[in-house]
């Protein structure tokens, strides 16, 4: 806590694009704007939670601080309790969790739900594989929290639709004598876990007009799949918001999605605003055959650029995860290791990570598989230290490890310190990237953007960060390619703002006022604000 308080005033400016649609869907909630907050793409648990924050008074931006760090706390709680349950002692616990304090500080403040989705599959592993978790309760309450990840995030359905069957079998593995009564357990979580998804999914039906458990996996897939045309939002091509209390297009992405040959979806009855813009790049490669052949193909062609761009995404955490997993080794002696927590983490590792590559890999959506390595490594350490120096201490399979020894602690730190370096890298990175929209922010004034209808030539994550502070609602950029048509595209969206960042992309004879601010790291950046009612006919 005296950590996130260090930090909170360097971050507390800090806006992700996907928080501001999370956290316009929770005022639609707070207002009882129910038509209007189910939302097809963006997953309810984390604006549900942003509701009794909102509902106090604090702004967006402090919600965001807030659920950042319950999400930290809940995921140092489960992690601890991880530890604990391998054997760890609290000395060695303390150290590893000391060393991933920076990266759990860096990632509360991506206001998403990444690092809750990691707490809540973490505590699911926990009570899925207990020894108890054949009794009716435990196995309904692992359902339960099944249900919540998938409330969280849409991608663990999919990983949970194979993940728990998975760890009925590894019960069975470990304890073939009581085969029924481990099926029995898992027919209960899985039933629970179906009858959430159910439950969330008859609403997204009845909202959307067709059966749907959610629009983020296909939306995403034909966005960012070779051949796709990506979104208007980031390429050009303004587009209304959903709806009048939206702040931006992106509170429902399913909208802007573009393809070839095709305008924007209709999902639903006003899926398609007047005026939007259809995007005209020709793409990268010819369109994929269609049926169960043609998405093989797209899949291990996602497998092929996700294994390419892992080196990329992964950079930060090259010395994790090799350290990782050979310290796992000295576990592995063992047919069956006492505590099925030891298999089952690296296996729900290695499946996550598995569907991230056949769909999209990120830094932040592969911190599940990342964290979850964590207990095992520092279980293998302690066990690796034990033998190593352990003599006299009796040659028993012992995790606990050696008192009155300092050298104990040498293999724990080791993992402490290649999660400290991510962790550090991370934190350092996100303090020192402040968005240049706050200073700029309040460098306006008060009512200069306030409930006005704002396009931007060019970058898109600024402007929404600029509106999330000044009270505009954005309809995305006009784009180079669209730019000779901009006075166009201002008229059909009743523009009231044109922001320009690049001054290149201001049309001649058009005034503009301009706007200066510095950003944390010291880079000055202009603003050319344009009043469309002081334009120029014609």
């Amino acid at each position: 806590m005296l950590a996130w308080l260090l930090v909170l005033p360097r971050v507390l400016d800090h806006m992700f694009v996907d928080g501001v649609s999370y956290l316009d869907i929770a005022e639609h909630y707070l207002a009882g704007r129910w038509d209007v907050a189910v939302n097809a793409y963006w997953s309810p648990l984390w604006s549900w939670l942003a509701v009794p924050v909102l509902a106090t008074g604090a702004d967006h931006f402090l919600t965001a601080r807030v659920l950042g760090l319950f999400s930290a706390l809940l995921t140092l709680l489960v992690v601890h309790r991880w530890l604990l349950r391998l054997g760890v002692d609290a000395g060695a616990a303390g150290i590893v969790l000391a060393g991933g304090l920076p990266f759990l500080l860096a990632a509360s403040v991506l206001a998403s739900p990444d690092l809750l989705l990691v707490a809540i599959l973490l505590t699911h592993l926990d009570l899925a594989t207990r020894a108890d978790a054949w009794r009716p309760r435990t196995a309904a309450l692992a359902g339960a929290l099944a249900g919540s990840a998938y409330l969280t995030k849409l991608f663990a359905l999919p990983f949970l639709v194979v993940m728990v069957p998975l760890l009925v079998g590894l019960q069975v593995w470990r304890d073939p004598a009581r085969t029924r009564t481990w099926v029995r357990a898992g027919v209960v979580q899985f039933g629970v876990f179906l009858a959430v998804v159910a439950a969330w999914a008859s609403v997204l039906s009845i909202d959307l007009g067709r059966p749907s458990v959610g629009t983020a996996a296909e939306v995403n897939l034909e966005t960012t799949a070779e051949g796709s045309h990506g979104t208007p939002m980031i390429h050009g091509g303004l587009t209304e918001p959903p709806h009048a209390t939206s702040s931006s297009p992106w509170e429902d992405p399913a909208r802007l999605n573009q393809h070839p040959g095709r305008t924007a979806r209709t999902d639903r009855a006003d899926a398609t605003p007047p005026g939007t813009q259809p995007v005209t790049r020709a793409p990268a490669r010819p369109e994929p055959r269609a049926g169960m052949v043609g998405v093989v193909e797209a899949r291990l062609r996602a497998v092929g650029v996700n294994l390419q761009r892992a080196g990329d995404e992964l950079r930060r955490w090259r010395f994790f995860v090799p350290v990782a997993l050979l310290a796992q080794l000295p576990l592995w002696w063992r047919a069956r290791p006492r505590d099925l927590g030891l298999v089952a983490l690296p296996v729900a590792s290695a499946v996550y990570l598995g569907g991230l590559l056949a769909i999209h890999l990120d830094e932040r959506y592969a911190w599940f598989a990342l964290l979850a390595l964590l207990p095992g490594a520092t279980a293998g350490a302690v066990t690796t230290g034990h033998r190593l120096w352990g003599r006299g201490l009796g040659r028993e399979w012992d995790l606990g490890v050696m008192r009155r020894r300092p050298y104990r602690w040498v293999l724990v730190a080791v993992i402490a310190c290649t999660l400290l370096w991510p962790g550090l890298r991370y934190l350092t990175a996100t303090i020192r990237s402040a968005p240049h929209a706050a200073p700029l922010a309040r460098e306006l004034e008060p009512d200069l953007l306030d409930g006005r209808e704002v396009a931007s030539d060019s970058d898109w994550i600024a402007t929404m960060q600029l509106c999330a502070h000044a009270g505009c609602r954005y309809h995305g950029i006009t784009g180079p390619g669209l730019h000779a048509d901009w006075r166009r595209q201002l008229a059909t969206h009743r523009i009231d703002v044109y922001l320009v960042w690049d001054p290149t992309n201001l049309p001649p004879g058009v005034g503009a006022r301009v706007y200066t601010a510095t950003s944390a790291g010291g880079v000055q950046h202009q603003l050319h604000v344009v009043d469309t009612r002081t334009l120029p006919a014609g």
